[in-house]
């Protein structure tokens, strides 16, 4: 058996934002993968999962949108054991899955693991380059024109495309969690409307939780 790790392919920068003509006023949904998996998470229990399908419905609001989605594939060492090789499986075919989708684009940035500067020996894993691509993204759709966007985030690093975003005449739409999964206050101020995913608003767009067979 191979100890390679194996790719989960990434979303290229060289599959860009549409044409102008072609995106002009379209709505476009931008989703952080990680955050939304911690707000249904911490929401509704650790079983719980997200149904993409129930969730674009809420956020489009009936109109045809562009969706884009962030996230990283799981971190493995350069030689993974069973355990990193099931992941990165899984990963893949969720993957392939949003993949299908028509309309969605899945960008996917890394995970680096780092020595803790505490103990010198356990490491940190962090996230690189998603927050970079959806800011990107977000200031290109308003630069062609996209009259509404739909942001489900929390992070404050995205406050400065926000802005440019709205000065660019885009009305920027956030989605945040409840509880400790608030959006930051930056940016929500930042935001032309805010909407909160409150436990009942998260149990529409779960999926049901399979139970046992007896």
């Amino acid at each position: 058996m191979s100890t390679e790790v194996p790719k989960v392919a990434a979303a290229s920068r060289e599959d860009p934002v549409e044409e102008p003509e072609r995106i002009l006023y379209r709505p476009a949904i931008l989703i952080d993968g990680a955050y939304l998996e911690h707000l249904i998470r911490e929401t509704l229990g650790p079983s719980a999962r997200v149904d993409h399908g129930k969730l674009l419905e809420l956020l489009s609001e009936g109109r045809k949108s562009r969706v884009f989605y962030y996230d990283c594939a799981p971190w493995a060492p350069r030689k993974p054991g069973r355990k990193h090789l099931r992941r990165l499986a899984r990963a893949r075919k969720f993957y392939e899955g949003l993949r299908e989708i028509p309309g969605l684009v899945v960008r996917l940035g890394h995970v680096e693991s780092r020595r803790c500067g505490c103990c010198k020996k356990e490491h940190e894993l962090a996230q690189k380059q998603t927050d970079v691509m959806l800011a990107i993204d977000l200031v290109q759709l308003s630069e062609c024109g996209a009259s509404r966007i739909v942001l489900l985030a929390g992070d404050s690093d995205f406050v400065p495309a926000v802005e440019l975003a709205r000065a660019n005449g885009s009305e920027v739409h956030l989605y945040q969690g409840s509880g400790k999964r608030k959006a930051h206050a930056a940016l929500k101020h930042a935001c032309s409307k805010v909407s909160t995913i409150d436990p009942g608003l998260a149990t529409r767009i779960a999926r049901p939780i399979e139970k046992p067979a007896a």
